[in-house]
């Protein structure tokens, strides 16, 4: 489903945008300001509807598909066997050899994650 501020469902967008934009041949700028939208998103959303029907009117995630940069499971591990000392994240840092600000942010995530599972 899609988050707490949208605009309209996927019902909502094929009976107001899309059909008054493609059926009743509107334009989309007098729509968009009709349902209180931006023009750009309601072209996006014609076009995704042109393109792939209904399916293309669910809304997506914004999750980027890679993360080139992402720390690697290895750096993770010796982070992690670091910080198992109680050391603080800029003796880890210099130990692995990772940035302070990733160091901080894996034993973060982790514990996080460690807790989520407890519960």
């Amino acid at each position: 489903m899609g988050h707490a501020d949208t605009r309209l469902t996927v019902h909502g967008r094929l009976l107001l945008l899309v059909q008054r934009v493609i059926a009743d041949q509107r334009p989309v700028a007098h729509v968009a300001e009709e349902l209180g939208m931006s023009r750009q998103r309601t072209h996006r959303w014609v076009a995704r509807f042109r393109a792939e029907g209904v399916t293309g009117l669910v809304d997506r995630s914004s999750r980027p598909l890679r993360s080139p940069r992402r720390t690697s499971p290895q750096e993770e591990e010796s982070v992690l066997a670091a910080r198992r000392g109680r050391a603080a994240a800029s003796v880890v840092m210099r130990a692995t050899r990772a940035p302070r600000s990733s160091a901080a942010r894996t034993a973060r995530l982790r514990a996080a994650r460690r807790r989520r599972l407890k519960s």
